[in-house]
């Protein structure tokens, strides 16, 4: 082939090759790049507006936090302070007050916490965010107010320990699931809250179905009968532990409750303020009054000023304390140079978050 034609037929190979790389390889990666940057500014966007959400409600989520922390600190590290929660005791107005106040200071701010989830819906804080923080300690207020796997172990063992059966807490906690599953249940049959409520003959009824139950879970033989009758009123103070778990549904519920649309400013609700929840409270309305049982039960009767192993609320409630501290460290560090809260809050937000980092 001649020299002028080979240098032809090259030209025209590295024309069509120029041409494609521009027209396809580079066109596809532009393209590419672009959905990128279009992805990229997305995300931003959608960062950028779920963050908005948690600062216009940064204000009023930080003083209902600060409000139930104080509360709470008084009822769990105030020793006689609590006295009002200890409903035969409403004797004046003052403590008529600070009953139905707690109340509403922990509803103030589930309601907050839902109004916020209500205008993010589905979106959730990217994994850099400074707001991931506020996020969790939502999830840890959740978890605190809501479940109690610990107690269904405590439950096993105490009986466990009481009749000399062999468990294993570490791999036993199906047997822990069962147990407390058929006691709640026998006790829906006998109409009553609590083993200790029982007659004598009831009470050995139920001991006898609950070692049927653990001998086949655990393996073993059932209980002596001698051994079940002389344990039997030991073994009901043991099956019998005073919750108020507020559920996570029911968690949601309690904070639409309490929510109103707002009619002015950037946010799209409010929480009811104290007057209204009072007037509810006070009134006769079904629905009403079934929402705020389930807060009430909560709180009604609790007397710190005594270690009672059988109320699982003082620990529901120190752990809501712990929870709320995390929060309030978490605002406190997204909040900018000026802080929502006084340096006496913070400080004791910290130990906690500290004592807890320790622990």
């Amino acid at each position: 082939m001649e020299t002028r034609v080979q240098a032809v037929l090259i030209a025209s190979a590295v024309t069509l090759v120029g041409i494609f790389f521009k027209d396809f390889i580079l066109a596809r990666h532009n393209d590419k790049r672009k959905l990128q940057q279009n992805d990229s500014l997305k995300k931003a966007e959608a960062e950028k507006s779920k963050n908005e959400v948690y600062l216009r409600y940064a204000e009023p989520l930080a003083k209902a936090s600060e409000d139930l922390f104080w509360r709470l600190n008084e009822i769990l590290g105030v020793r006689n302070r609590a006295h009002f929660l200890i409903k035969h005791k409403h004797n004046t107005t003052f403590e008529k007050y600070k009953y139905v106040s707690t109340l509403y200071r922990l509803l103030a701010l589930l309601g907050w916490i839902e109004a916020i989830k209500k205008e993010q819906l589905a979106l959730k804080p990217n994994k850099y965010s400074s707001y991931v923080a506020i996020s969790e300690a939502f999830s840890e207020i959740e978890e605190a107010l809501a479940d109690g796997p610990h107690l269904e172990m405590k439950r096993l063992e105490a009986l466990t320990k009481l009749w000399a059966i062999p468990c294993n807490s570490e791999t036993d906690h199906p047997t822990a699931v069962a147990l407390e599953a058929s006691v709640k249940s026998q006790l829906q049959a006998f109409h009553v809250t609590s083993a200790t409520e029982l007659d004598a003959q009831k009470k050995l009824t139920l001991c006898e179905n609950i070692s049927q139950l653990l001998a086949q879970k655990l393996h073993t033989t059932p209980v002596d009968s001698a051994l079940l009758r002389s344990t039997c009123d030991r073994a009901a103070i043991d099956m019998s532990y005073r919750e108020a778990w507020i559920y996570r549904d029911w968690q949601s519920g309690l904070g639409e409750f309490v929510l109103k649309k707002s009619e002015h400013g950037s946010r799209a609700y409010e929480v009811i303020g104290f007057k209204e929840f009072e007037s509810i409270y006070l009134s006769d309305c079904t629905e009403s009054i079934r929402w705020i049982e389930r807060v009430d039960q909560l709180f009604s009767g609790i007397d710190t000023s005594i270690n009672d192993p059988r109320d699982e609320r003082p620990n529901q409630l120190r752990s809501t304390f712990n929870a709320i501290g995390k929060l309030i460290c978490a605002l406190n560090n997204s909040a900018g140079e000026y802080s929502p809260f006084t340096p006496s809050t913070l400080e004791k937000a910290q130990s906690l978050l500290i004592a807890a980092e320790n622990n």
